[in-house]
């Protein structure tokens, strides 16, 4: 809030806010048109596609998908016969013209790595349960937070024992007279533990 404020108000005059009057941020005023996941998703993507070194499509399936062994470029896809009978659509590296290193790999049909993506499905749901075994034990020993928890609890333990012990000095000195050199030294010392 507060991004312009008005200058004269018989005038109307407004004028960006350069810190003269006190900025105000506001969150959850009304409601979103996207989750902050589905936003943050988005940004995490925006920011992936602007480190890639080619561009990014999304034209087809495998559009960006498909990155070349031999130069790390990406494959994009031509259609060969456009307007014949023997129209096909293939894969080829987008440098496999370009400069005077070209890139020497052969291009793949649509038809091959649609078989190929299948056959690669295929494995990853024969193996379903060994994966979600394999994913389960890493998840079990990389979020295994039983240690921490225990820290936790000892630590919440001893600063219970200490803060009964401060409350013990300070309620000593309310009910007696006691010497504030002693006391100060006594509270000090039990407030750096």
């Amino acid at each position: 809030m507060q991004k312009k404020y008005t200058v004269d108000f018989l005038t109307k005059k407004q004028k960006v806010n350069e810190s003269e009057v006190p900025q105000y941020y506001v969150e959850n005023s009304h409601p979103a048109i996207n989750s902050s996941d589905v936003f943050e998703m988005v940004q995490e993507k925006m920011k992936q596609r602007k480190t890639m070194k080619n561009r990014h499509s999304s034209a087809g399936m495998f559009s960006s998908k498909i990155i070349c062994g031999e130069c790390g470029g990406l494959y994009g896809s031509k259609v060969w016969h456009s307007n014949s009978k023997y129209r096909r659509v293939i894969f080829q590296c987008n440098n496999k013209f370009k400069g005077a290193d070209k890139c020497k790999t052969p291009h793949i049909n649509e038809e091959n790595i649609k078989k190929l993506f299948v056959t690669g499905v295929n494995k990853l749901i024969s193996n379903k349960d060994a994966i979600l075994e394999n994913f389960e034990m890493i998840k079990n020993t990389i979020f295994d937070v039983t240690k921490l928890e225990m820290e936790h609890s000892e630590m919440r333990n001893e600063m219970s024992v200490v803060a009964g012990l401060i409350q013990k000095c300070v309620n000593e000195n309310a009910q007696a007279k006691l010497d504030q050199e002693e006391y100060k030294k006594s509270y000090k010392g039990w407030c750096k533990v």
